[in-house]
C-alpha cells in the first residue's frame, strides 16, 4: 500500500483557514467501515491481507455533498469527488496489521484513524465520521504444495582432503539466485559435513518462484569420493614403502661412493619408519614419510656410529584406491659444505683426524629435530623405530 502524502509545511495555514470560514454549515454522516474492502490472497502461512476503499461508492454517495478547503487544492483537486479520485489514485485508504505471512484463522485489525483524520482536515464541512478499528479473521488461504528444493540442490568436492573445497550447484529456476548457503566452502577432510541450508528470509520468494514450499530447510553433505593425503602409516602399500626404500638406498649409495681412505662404510641399516600427519590446512605438507637408517663407519680402526633419514612428502591415497607420491621429490642429509642446513656431525679419532658424517651422532637428536620441532603443526604422529 502506497504512504498517503503529508503536507506538514501547510499545516498551520490550514488551521487558519478553518478559523476564517464563517457561514452556515450542514452536519454530514458518513460511516467510513461501510466502504473498507478487504481480501486476502498468498497460501496458508505467507498470505497477505489486501486493503482498499470503495472509492466509487464514496464518490457517488458524497461526491456533490463536501466541499474541499482551499488546502486540497495542493493535491489539484477542487471538489470532494476529484479528492477521492486522488485517493484511489495513490492508493490511499485503510491501514491493517498484520498484513503478511497469515495462516487461515489469523486475524488482523483493520485502522481508518488517518484517513478520518484527512477527510476532515480538507473539507470546510462539519461532518460527523463514525469508524471504528475492524477485526477480520483470515480465511480462504490455499495450501501450499510442497516439494523439496534440494532436489536441484548438487554438491561436489574437489582437491585433496583436508584441504578439499566443496562447490554449490543449483539447477533450474532457483540457480540464478542466492537462496543456499554452505557452512563451510575449504579445508575439508573425508567425513566433514557441508550443510547447506535457506534462510527464512527467502521461503516468500522461492513461493513465487517455484509455486511451492520447501519440505526442509537444510541438507548435509558428507565430504567422500576425493583423494587424501594419507593419514596413517596402516594405509601405507608395501609396493610404495620398496620404492622409498630403494630411493632411499641409492641416494645413501651415492654419499658413500664419495668417502676415500681413512673411513669406510661397515654397515646401514633401516631401523623404522617416523610419520607426521597433517589435517590442519597449515599450510604445511600434508603427510612426511621419514625413512630412519643407522649407519657405521670405520674411521682408522675406529668404529662411529651415526643416524640418517630419507624424508618423503604428500603421499596420496588416490579416489580409486591407488597410492600417489613423487618418489624423486626427497630430502636426505648429504654432509657436503655445500648443502647448506644439511645436518652432519663431527667424529674426532684418537690420532687426532676430524671427519664428518652426514646426520646425527644420536637417535635422541635426530628425533627432536625431525619431530619434536615440527609436532606443533602437524595433528598426528607415528613410530615403527624400535619395532
Amino acid at each position: 500500500m502506497k504512504r498517503r502524502f503529508l503536507k506538514t509545511s501547510l499545516a498551520a495555514g490550514v488551521i487558519m483557514t478553518a478559523l476564517c470560514l464563517t457561514g452556515c454549515s450542514k452536519t454530514v454522516k458518513i460511516n467510513l467501515n461501510d466502504y473498507v474492502m478487504i481480501s486476502y490472497s498468498g497460501y496458508n502461512g505467507y498470505g497477505k491481507v489486501n486493503t482498499t476503499l470503495d472509492y466509487s461508492s464514496l464518490k457517488e454517495d458524497y461526491g456533490e455533498k463536501l466541499s474541499l478547503s482551499s488546502d486540497a487544492l495542493y493535491f489539484g483537486c477542487t471538489t470532494f469527488g476529484e479528492f477521492v479520485d486522488w485517493m484511489e489514485e495513490i492508493e490511499y485508504g485503510a491501514s491493517v496489521s498484520p498484513d503478511s505471512e497469515l495462516s487461515n484463522g489469523d486475524t488482523v485489525t483493520v485502522s481508518l484513524n488517518e484517513l478520518a483524520a484527512d477527510i476532515q482536515l480538507y473539507t470546510e464541512d462539519d461532518i460527523d465520521i463514525n469508524y471504528s478499528s475492524e477485526t477480520y479473521t483470515v480465511s480462504g488461504l490455499e495450501e501450499l504444495p510442497e516439494e523439496d528444493v534440494f532436489d536441484y540442490v548438487s554438491v561436489s568436492f574437489t582437491g585433496i582432503a583436508p584441504e578439499a573445497e566443496a562447490e554449490l550447484t543449483v539447477s533450474g529456476v532457483l540457480s540464478d539466485e542466492g537462496y543456499f548457503e554452505m557452512s563451510q566452502k575449504s579445508g575439508l577432510n573425508i567425513g566433514d559435513v557441508v550443510t547447506v541450508s535457506i534462510d527464512d528470509y527467502y521461503i516468500e520468494d522461492i513461493i513465487k518462484r517455484m509455486g511451492y514450499k520447501p519440505t526442509v530447510m537444510s541438507k548435509d553433505y558428507v565430504v567422500e569420493g576425493i583423494s587424501y593425503y594419507l593419514p596413517s602409516l596402516d594405509e601405507l602399500p608395501d609396493t610404495a614403502s620398496a620404492k622409498m626404500e630403494e630411493r632411499a638406498k641409492a641416494a645413501f649409495d651415492s654419499i658413500v661412493a664419495g668417502w676415500n681412505d681413512p673411513t669406510s662404510l661397515k654397515s646401514c641399516d633401516l631401523l623404522g619408519y617416523y610419520f607426521l600427519y597433517n589435517d590442519k590446512s597449515s599450510g604445511y605438507s600434508g603427510n612426511e614419510i621419514i625413512l630412519v637408517y643407522e649407519y657405521h663407519t670405520d674411521q682408522k680402526g675406529e668404529d662411529v656410529t651415526a643416524y640418517w633419514y630419507c624424508k618423503f612428502t604428500d603421499g596420496i591415497v588416490m579416489t580409486d584406491g591407488t597410492f600417489s607420491m613423487d618418489y624423486s621429490d626427497y630430502s636426505a642429509p648429504t654432509g657436503s659444505w655445500l648443502d647448506f642446513g644439511s645436518p652432519s656431525f663431527t667424529y674426532t679419532s684418537s690420532d687426532g683426524m676430524e671427519l664428518s658424517y652426514p646426520g646425527y651422532s644420536d637417535l635422541d637428536s635426530m628425533y627432536y629435530q625431525l619431530i619434536t620441532l615440527n609436532m606443533p603443526y602437524y595433528s598426528t604422529y607415528e613410530s615403527t623405530v624400535g619395532k
